[in-house]
């Protein structure tokens, strides 16, 4: 029996690009679904699947059909599904959406590794720092006050600490949780925080030149599907404005949306952007002249998919020393604290 759990979006992948192989291989849509049904592994997958197949039955189309379902297919990909209908292309627009969806996953998962990784570190550095101030600190604490003299100032601070977590840790923590509930909540609400936060995040060492790769990585995969879909490029600029989560290259899509819209060359439009790097812009410049735009979007994909996969490899390599050299100061500074008072004592005698 089919499990009861959550449609994944490797389970939407995977319908994608089992309706590209059997549309190629003359099988009716209606049959592959059918088949799909009785694999699914998944009851609200095979639900999903069911209704689509009504859909279908009754005389809508496939991308009217998805259309119903935002939460599974967005409108971009309905977009483009539609254009693959049009064209008569829509095994092959299956097949390119399917690739661009692994491509956007393993993209998406190498950079909340590298991201992932650091932050793990840091809370492992404060479950073991909250550790120590908590049940160690106050264990050397009782030794100090027996011995009746004056703590140095960083082993005082320590205590000090120590001492206020004790008292007022849970009200600390409270706080720190409400403050966090609240920062997330205005920054979900509001576009300005979002896009100041984007920005900040673009211009941060180690991980800025990895994320704006892997925006023009992925941007210009998206462009070059809506080009092999004979989508219109006004339309098309909308189509990967929508997709793109960070609000200042959404923002900046648009204008070049506006700007293509009234006569303006494509690379000129995403030269003044400033945002996209020189090599990009030459490459799109050289595509729009030789009428390769296409392929030169998938060049352009391709190449900043590799600095991405270079700059991951090297955030690891970097960070990970950075790290464990920070939990080692901090681990190995409280104990010095502790250890501070007894080394006092030892050179008096």
């Amino acid at each position: 029996m089919p499990l009861q759990r959550r449609i994944t979006t490797q389970d939407i992948t995977y319908c994608i690009r089992q309706w590209a192989m059997m549309i190629n291989a003359g099988m009716p849509l209606l049959q592959s679904l059918e088949m799909l049904i009785t694999s699914a592994t998944s009851v609200k997958l095979r639900q999903l699947l069911t209704q689509l197949k009504r859909s279908i039955e009754s005389g809508k189309s496939l991308s009217v059909s998805l259309h119903k379902h935002p939460q599974y297919f967005p409108t971009a990909l309905t977009q483009l599904i539609h254009a693959g209908e049009q064209s008569g292309t829509l095994d092959t627009m299956l097949t390119r959406i399917a690739d661009e969806r692994d491509k956007t996953t393993a993209l998406r998962k190498q950079v909340q590794r590298a991201l992932w990784y650091p932050a793990m570190v840091v809370f492992m550095a404060t479950i073991v720092t909250l550790v120590l101030l908590l049940f160690v600190v106050p264990k050397f604490q009782v030794m100090f006050d027996s011995f009746g003299a004056t703590l140095p100032a960083f082993t005082q601070a320590i205590v000090d600490l120590s001492l206020m977590l004790q008292d007022h840790g849970l009200w600390i923590g409270l706080i720190l949780i409400l403050f966090i509930l609240t920062g997330i909540t205005i920054y979900r609400r509001s576009s300005t925080l979002r896009k100041r936060c984007d920005g900040l995040m673009l211009r941060a060492p180690l991980i800025g030149n990895l994320l704006q790769h892997a925006i023009i990585a992925r941007s210009a995969d998206t462009l070059a599907i809506t080009f092999a879909a004979g989508m219109p490029l006004i339309q098309a600029l909308g189509l990967v404005a929508k997709t793109n989560r960070n609000q200042l290259y959404q923002q900046a899509l648009m204008r070049i949306q506006q700007q293509v819209s009234k006569g303006v060359p494509l690379h000129q439009a995403f030269a003044d952007t400033h945002l996209f790097p020189t090599l990009a812009v030459q490459m799109i410049r050289i595509g729009e002249m030789s009428g390769t735009l296409e392929m030169m979007l998938l060049r352009i994909a391709k190449l900043y998919q590799e600095q991405v996969d270079h700059s991951i490899a090297r955030l690891t390599t970097l960070l990970e020393p950075l790290l464990m050299s920070a939990l080692g100061l901090i681990v190995g500074g409280l104990v010095i604290a502790m250890y501070l008072p007894i080394f006092k004592m030892g050179s008096v005698i």
